[in-house]
């Protein structure tokens, strides 16, 4: 049996892919560079950078030159930018924690993590159902 991806469908696994193959490319000479770094001022850049892409997307919305070619742009440069954060945690904890309690530690983080990814798609599902993408976005 062959499937054949419709419009949408097809469009969501770029979007799918373009969040999924830069930590899989970037990932591993991420974390050289990031041991020589101060992991800090790279955790707060990432942020400000991802927040910024993020807030690209309502503004150009709201600008109506939201194109797919621009989310398209967005969401990757976005993952770019993402895939340093985890490494910048993961290796910042151990600087942050005492030793005795560095399971305990990475246990939370794992755990609001998923949480966060639990819970997340289900509040801006509901946003999304109630006030529109747009200004959940907005919001």
């Amino acid at each position: 049996m062959v499937y054949e991806l419709t419009g949408s469908a097809f469009k969501m696994t770029v979007i799918g892919l373009l969040q999924t193959i830069p930590p899989l490319v970037f990932g591993p000479l991420i974390g050289v560079y990031l041991d020589r770094m101060k992991k800090k001022p790279v955790m707060i850049w990432v942020d400000l950078i991802r927040t910024g892409l993020v807030m690209l997307i309502p503004l150009l919305y709201a600008m109506e030159t939201l194109t797919l070619e621009w989310l398209y742009i967005l969401v990757f440069v976005t993952s770019i930018v993402s895939t340093v954060f985890g490494p910048a945690l993961a290796s910042a904890v151990p600087l942050l924690v005492p030793r005795a309690q560095l399971t305990a530690a990475n246990a939370l983080i794992q755990s609001t993590t998923n949480i966060g990814l639990l819970v997340g798609p289900a509040v801006s599902g509901v946003g999304i159902a109630l006030i529109g993408a747009p200004n959940v976005l907005y919001l």
